[in-house]
Parts: structure tokens; sequence; C-alpha cells
């Protein structure tokens, strides 16, 4: 299937709401990422194509549906994002800093890019948007294991933050009952 049509792409995606999950496809701008879609639409819904919903509440058909981006936890990119040259040297100006969140019944790890001398909390607080990147994300839930290079989480779903401090080492396999309870609590 060809994902470019008239400076618009599809991107296949996987949109994680409070009450279930639905994989399909977003419709962006050519030079446009998916964060950017997500933060910068005019519309309250995220329209999804191809829509194909698990769920233990909703049962909708297969087909194009609309969801509340208020009710998205997180989405994950699917198609890769083809980086323009010229977004390395704005992605330069940024550190990364690793990061455990604590969303609805999920435990997300990745790598924030924060501003120099920036943390976390401080990118976090920034309420300009909605919605943050994460890189090499992986997530842990209820019944699901999921790993990504790019995702999009809801700033507002999200109940506890943590700065991973030993970045040099790989970031810790997510899923620990200990931390895993207290995200399942809040």
């Amino acid at each position: 299937m060809d994902n470019e049509t008239c400076g618009r792409e599809r991107r296949q995606v996987h949109v994680q709401t409070i009450y279930g999950a639905i994989e399909g496809y977003v419709e962006t701008g050519e030079r446009s990422r998916t964060l950017d879609g997500l933060n910068l639409s005019s519309g309250k819904f995220l329209r999804i194509e191809d829509a194909v919903v698990s769920s233990p509440v909703w049962s909708f058909d297969r087909g194009t549906i609309g969801v509340n981006a208020s009710a998205i936890l997180f989405v994950i990119e699917r198609t890769r994002y083809r980086r323009k040259g010229d977004e390395r040297v704005e992605a330069a100006r940024f550190n990364r800093a690793a990061v455990r969140l604590c969303v609805g019944k999920y435990e997300i790890q990745g790598f924030i890019h924060v501003p120099g001398r920036g943390d976390i909390l401080t990118r976090l607080n920034r309420d300009k948007y909605s919605f943050i990147a994460l890189t090499s994300a992986s997530v842990v839930g209820p019944d699901s294991e999921l790993a990504a290079p790019f995702m999009a989480v809801n700033r507002t779903h999200i109940t506890a933050a943590q700065e991973l401090l030993d970045e040099e080492s790989e970031l810790p396999a997510p899923g620990e009952e200990a931390r895993a309870e207290l995200c399942h609590e809040a």
C-alpha cells in the first residue's frame, strides 16, 4: 500500500486509550511528525482509518473511527518516520534523559529529550502541548508488552514520573512488580 499521496502521508499506529487499543492509520503532512499531528490538530478527535479495535467495552467494525484525543493514553508509531536532514540540527540542541512513567495501568520507559541543562519534570510541566515524545520506549501493562523507537504520551494521563539516573547502562527491563503496583494503584 502506498503511504504517500498529494503531500500527505499515512502512518500506521497503535493507539492505546483508557478503554482499549486501536490499530490503524493516521494521516499527517508529508513533512510532519505524528507528534505534530497530535499536538497541532485543530480537532478534538483523532481520525484513524482502517481501524481495528480491541476493547472489552467497545464494539466497532473495521473502518474509519474518531477517538477523543483526551482519552488517548499513548500512541506508538508503527511506520518508521523518515527524518529530514534539517531536523538533525534541531535535535542536536537536546539531551536525552531516561525516564519511567506511570500512565494509567501502564509502565513506560524511554528517553525524553530535554533542552541543554533541563530535567524531565521541567519538560513535563510545560503545558503548551498535550503529547510528549519518548524514544526507544518500552511499555508493560495489562496483557501487553510493547517496544517502539517512538511513541507519544498524553501528559494528562501521566500519574508519576521518575528520571532514571544511570543513562550509561541499558534501560532497565520494565515490569518489576513493585513498580507496576505503584502505577496500578494510582
